[in-house]
């Protein structure tokens, strides 16, 4: 038949090709008018119902592909977090190695015991690590822990076929390799770190140390964030026998898993991923495809009505070919690139300017061709989705097409099938989407980046507002994404950086366009963490800043291997005191500030007596005891500025900077013969008692350098031993004079005491807010027979430091007693204020003393206030603080001596039974409106007000000082802005003019 020829049946538009537009030739040549038009109307219809039809199904394919892919890639964002978490837990485990070989090293000689207690302090209850062993020459020596592993001392794991390969490799690369999992000589299967160990001298192989992981412990603690969203297995992919499953099973590939691999060692850990749930299914969107629907049957009944009432007249089919030129000519000028296409051959049946253009072939080579010729695929994947179009299972594509001039553009392709005379034909709308194909790929690179990156990554606009961070920002901090957004980076601060530090971060931020350092942070839960930190600015053309980009990394473990080094390399393993290296270079760093500052060092070589009977009769564990019990006593009576030191053996070495006399060096020396003249007990049947002898060295008077000072104290030492131990002597005789200067000093003062020379004196103490005089400190002085009104610190040190002291302090409070009931029975309302030593505490009727001479002078307890330093508190033996119990029950007035130069903290005086605090001198000196000590000074009465204890302060020199004193709640002003400590009768004058001044 006639309508089976397509040359018969189509005209042929001028200008174009054969297949150009297919236009039925009826409307031309005027036959069979109502059949043509009919069939040609239809067309029409027909073609705009699968227009309509095939844009919605564009649209629900996009929308249905977007959420597919959305669902995607936050299941790779998650399988990125299970890989860095696994990661991370391997690189903790791999520290622990090296330290374990540098401790080693540090150690060739040490013992299974030794090993066993270093390595118990690293692993810390670990579950992960099962063993870890050390291989000198690949024959295991040392394996913790010992029990349940001992059949594997002595195994030459070199034999082993399955261990030999990890072992070369990790001895070749001189670098730590992970190999695994393989059968365990034990039993059952694990991961084992290779860390191979090398001589620091010669650089030769020494050993191996072996770390074995439980893996499947391993696995369940990193991967218990990701466990109830994702279905995850793990599997080992390398040519070994052992490869296999190890976590999880096998996800089909039906299944679409997300997939990644992960380098651990020589191996590679093969990462699936799927939805717990599973992949989100398609769910039409009811609503669209309705609207549709209703669309279409408009538009058909509408044709319906239309081909009912009108019949067609000549010049009406005019009109329709003209219209049929028309959307010819809007095919093939249409900006939008058109094809149509044979849907059974592929071949192309016509194609407008706009794909002439783009492919760069003219229309009549473009029908020439076959589609699959543009297409970059293969031809049988073309085929398959041309049927995907014809059958509208797909009616959207993306394709690589490739132009005339090579170049490969990708193209987006909606084709829409329609059926002329029972064929075939596909119409296609393409359009060119490299630019978008290759930005996605791009943006889907840079999240898949972002999300994975074992570094955190935080980008803030240039008001520094938070607008992104990455997952293990949130893994190292603590944050959530919801908490981080629209925040600052001072989210994080810590508070041990001061202002400068970051003035000098933005200067460079601004000069260079980058920043990078280390820098302490805070993570939600408070703690503070070492983190390496870069800081990168980001400009907009016209050279503003739009961004900040910081990436950051948690270095902690780093840090924490260091500082394990540190200990290691300059520690006494044993006391956990400095060793000799470390004491010489603390030593020479003394000798420089002294040098700067003109000030003296003294060096105290410590040997201790009879400490070579008790190691010898009791055992090196007796000893060893013996000599952490002395180095805890030691540390305890010197100042944290000083240094001590273990050289070996029973040797020890006190530094002690900046003092101002020698005597400070003798006070230190007398004060521990006497904290080390006791015994220790060693066990529940033993105790020994043991003396020492010390040698003193003093800088720049004996000494040019450190080496030279520890050598004489060391000289010293051996003279002390020769003057009959348990004493101390100095290098120089020059000292040893004025050692006997002292003791001169010490018997004068023994006759003051007899022949009443001594003598008190009284510096007033006011209260800020009324003026009133409320109590007198009492100054002891000596009135010496050659050498007149002597002070304090002329006398006072040699009597604490020659046990004089309790005596010299009796007297003073019997002196005051006295002052007391004389001044009671004049009406005077004025208390007295003794200082009081360390030394009192230790006589075991101290108290009872006190109270007597209370008694005997019929004087009131709380007008009776007894002073003690801030030092004499820290110590806080058992005996002081229940002494002070009973004073203050008495009705005793207690009170902190010059309080801030020791090393108390103000909630520690929360439970000390004290009444009082006095603010050193040193505070008052400086305090000013901008001064650091103002805000120090009101930090002490801020507290001590809510402790209810009551403020003086020493040292108010000033008006101005008093004022800003009283202004910061300050209780009582002490200082010659109100007079200098003075007589008996001449304070009483003084009290007289300054009550009648007040009242004035």
């Amino acid at each position: 038949m006639r309508g089976h020829d397509a040359s018969h049946y189509y005209d042929r538009p001028s200008g174009h090709g054969a297949n150009a537009i297919l236009i039925p030739t009826s409307i031309s040549s005027r036959f069979s008018l109502s059949g043509h038009y009919r069939r040609k109307y239809w067309l029409y219809g027909a073609l705009g119902m699968v227009i309509i039809l095939m844009l919605l199904g564009s649209m629900e394919y996009t929308r249905h592909h977007s959420e597919l892919e959305q669902q995607r890639v936050q299941i790779s964002k998650r399988l990125g977090h299970s890989m860095t978490q696994v990661n991370d837990q391997i690189s903790q485990y791999l520290n622990i190695a090296q330290g374990v070989g540098a401790y080693w090293l540090m150690h060739p000689q040490l013992t299974q015991q030794e090993y066993g207690a270093f390595t118990h302090q690293l692993l810390q209850n670990s579950k992960v690590i099962r063993h870890i062993a050390a291989s000198r020459n690949q024959v295991i020596e040392y394996v913790y822990p010992l029990k349940g592993n001992e059949q594997v001392i002595g195994l030459n794991i070199a034999r082993l076929p399955e261990q030999r390969q990890a072992l070369l490799k990790a001895q070749e690369s001189h670098s730590t390799v992970i190999d695994g999992p393989i059968a365990l000589v034990q039993g059952g299967q694990a991961l084992i770190a290779r860390h191979p160990v090398f001589s620091p001298d010669s650089g030769q192989f020494w050993g191996t140390v072996s770390l074995v992981l439980h893996y499947d412990t391993l696995l369940e603690q990193a991967l218990a964030e990701t466990r109830s969203e994702l279905r995850l297995s793990i599997r080992v992919d390398n040519d070994a026998p052992h490869s296999a499953q190890i976590y999880g099973t096998a996800i089909p590939p039906e299944q679409s898993p997300i997939t990644a691999s992960l380098a651990v060692g020589d191996t590679s850990w093969q990462f699936s991923a799927v939805p717990r749930k599973g992949w989100q299914s398609y769910q039409p969107f009811v609503l669209l495809w309705l609207s549709g629907l209703l669309t279409v049957f408009i538009w058909w009944r509408l044709a319906y009505t239309h081909l009912l009432r009108h019949q067609l007249t000549d010049q009406h089919r005019a009109d329709q070919y003209r219209q049929a030129k028309r959307f010819e000519q809007m095919f093939y000028q249409h900006s939008a690139i058109m094809l149509t296409i044979d849907a059974d051959s592929g071949e192309i049946l016509s194609a407008n300017n706009s794909a002439e253009a783009f492919y760069g072939y003219s229309e009549s080579e473009l029908r020439s061709m076959n589609i699959a010729r543009l297409n970059n695929l293969p031809e049988e994947e073309v085929s398959r989705r041309r049927k995907q179009a014809l059958t509208g299972q797909v009616n959207c594509f993306v394709f690589p097409h490739r132009l005339a001039n090579g170049d490969i553009r990708n193209v987006e392709i909606h084709s829409s099938p329609v059926h002329v005379d029972d064929k075939a034909i596909l119409l296609s709308i393409i359009h060119d989407v490299t630019e978008r194909v290759e930005q996605e790929q791009k943006l889907k690179l840079d999240a898949k980046v972002f999300d994975n990156s074992q570094e955190a990554i935080m980008i803030t606009d240039a008001d520094q507002c938070i607008l992104a961070i990455n997952p293990a920002f949130c893994r190292i901090t603590g944050y959530h994404e919801e908490e981080a957004i629209g925040a600052t980076p001072t989210l994080l601060n810590s508070g041990r950086h001061g202002p400068e530090f970051y003035r000098e971060m933005y200067q460079s931020l601004d000069t260079y366009g980058h920043w990078r350092g280390e820098i302490w942070n805070r993570r939600k839960d408070g703690t503070v963490y070492p983190e390496l930190l870069s800081i990168s600015s980001v400009l907009a053309n016209d050279g503003q800043v739009t961004h900040y980009v910081a990436v950051f990394s948690d270095i902690t473990s780093q840090k924490q291997s260091e500082e394990k080094l540190e200990q290691l390399a300059h520690y006494d393993l044993l006391t956990g005191l400095p060793n000799r290296l470390l004491l010489k270079s603390r030593m020479q760093h003394a000798i420089e500030s002294a040098n700067r500052n003109q000030a003296h060092l003294a060096a105290l070589f410590l040997d201790l007596d009879q400490f070579k009977y008790v190691n010898d009769s009791m055992g090196h564990a007796s000893g060893d005891i013996l000599l952490q019990e002395v180095a805890q006593v030691l540390s305890h009576r010197i100042r944290t500025s000083d240094t001590l030191a273990r050289l070996g053996g029973d040797e020890f070495v006190v530094l002690l900077e900046d003092i101002h006399s020698p005597e400070d060096a003798t006070t230190v020396a007398a004060d521990l013969i006497n904290a080390l003249n006791r015994p220790f007990r060693l066990n529940e049947h033993k105790s020994a008692h043991i003396g020492v002898s010390i040698g003193i060295s003093l800088y720049p008077e004996d000494a040019d350098s450190g080496d030279q000072l520890l050598a004489h104290a060391d000289a010293a030492m051996y003279r002390a031993k020769s003057l009959g131990r348990n004493t101390y002597a100095f290098y120089t005789q020059s000292i040893t004079r004025q050692s006997q200067h002292k003791q001169r000093i010490y018997g004068e003062l023994k006759d003051a005491l007899e022949q009443d020379q001594l003598r008190l004196y009284y510096q007033p103490q006011v209260e800020l807010a009324t003026g009133r005089v409320t109590s007198v400190e009492a100054l002891i002085r000596w009135q010496h027979p050659q050498q007149g009104l002597l002070t304090p610190n002329h006398f006072i040190p040699v009597a604490e430091e020659r046990g004089l002291i309790h005596k010299v302090t009796l007297w003073v409070i019997e002196a005051a007693c006295r002052q007391l009931a004389d001044w009671q029975s004049q009406g005077m309302e004025v208390d007295i204020a003794v200082n009081v030593s360390p030394r009192d505490f230790a006589i075991d009727d101290f108290y009872d003393q006190v109270e007597q001479l209370l008694k005997q002078y019929q004087v009131e307890p709380k007008r009776m206030h007894l002073e003690l330093t801030e030092n004499t508190l820290l110590n806080q033996p058992r005996q002081i603080i229940e002494t002070l119990e009973r004073f203050r029950a008495l009705g005793v007035q207690l009170a902190i001596d010059d309080f801030g130069t020791g090393y108390a903290s103000l909630a520690y005086l929360r439970s000390l039974p004290v009444d009082k605090l006095k603010i050193d001198r040193s505070f008052v000196n400086d305090i000013s409106a901008a001064a650091h000590d103002t805000t120090i000074v009101r930090a002490v009465i801020g507290l001590s007000k809510a402790f209810s204890l009551t403020v003086v302060a020493e040292g108010v020199e000033t008006e101005i000082q008093q004022d800003m004193l009283r202004e910061l709640g300050c209780d009582v002003g002490q200082g010659y802005f109100y007079n200098k400590p003075l007589s008996e009768s001449d304070f009483r004058e003084w009290l007289t003019q300054w009550q009648q001044r007040e009242r004035g």
